[in-house]
């Protein structure tokens, strides 16, 4: 009789935790742009008790801003293993070049990464650099990406690529955020490059209950681009 009063004492203490709370998701400056504002959004109408902090960080901080306590959650491309989190995909992204309309690369269909390094190439932190040069000079020796600029943010690179700098490549899912700039995306191959965006947690931990609904929201909210 007293362990069951004890689980409905524990399971009222839960479900009231659930629904009001504070949950801290650490994501690069690209996902807190256009994936989490929605989705927060969405959450707060289950979850209006609950208040979501993003804490939008250069890529290269982000899992460090997980491991040290200072966010429950963090949303970031894949990364190699780290003991220290856990990972679980989200979905995975398939980049495009972004170009102002009427330039040469506008003129195509699809274009391919020959073509677009023909032009200054706007990039984006240093582990988003780092790691779309390794996926093309994996394909071919001759594609070397050097950029003629690197930016922290997604707005600065699609401002500068409206002002006719250069051109820049972003996740598919990203690409209603040109729209505002009135900049075009054209579909890339040889090669088609593309990228596992993950949701970390602390390795061993549990989260707190707010958190651990966020959680599932986020995997429920993009079930529907892992098939």
């Amino acid at each position: 009789m007293l362990e069951d009063l004890d689980y409905a004492l524990a399971s009222t203490v839960q479900l009231q935790e659930m629904k009001r709370g504070n949950v801290r998701v650490a994501s690069t400056p690209l996902y807190s742009s256009y994936l989490l504002p929605q989705v927060v959004a969405d959450f707060k109408l289950q979850f209006p008790g609950v208040n979501v902090h993003l804490l939008d960080s250069l890529n290269e901080d982000v899992l460090f801003r997980l491991t040290s306590g200072e966010a429950d959650l963090a949303v970031a491309p894949r990364r190699n293993n780290d003991l220290e989190v856990e990972e679980e995909l989200l979905f995975n992204d398939t980049f495009e070049v972004v170009c102002p309309f009427g330039h040469p690369l506008d003129e195509l269909q699809i274009a391919t990464w020959e073509q677009i390094l023909e032009f200054p190439f706007i990039a984006m932190t240093k582990g988003y650099l780092a790691s779309l040069q390794l996926d093309l000079a994996s394909y071919s020796s001759s594609l070397n990406l050097q950029p003629a600029y690197e930016v922290a943010f997604l707005t600065t690179a699609l401002a500068m690529v409206k002002a006719g700098l250069g051109v820049t490549a972003l996740p598919a899912g990203a690409l209603t955020m040109i729209e505002h700039f009135g900049l075009r995306a054209v579909e890339v191959e040889a090669p088609v490059v593309s990228r596992q965006v993950s949701l970390f947690t602390r390795a061993g931990q549990s989260l707190p209950p707010a958190a651990g609904e966020l959680r599932l929201f986020l995997l429920q909210a993009t079930a529907f681009r892992r098939t």
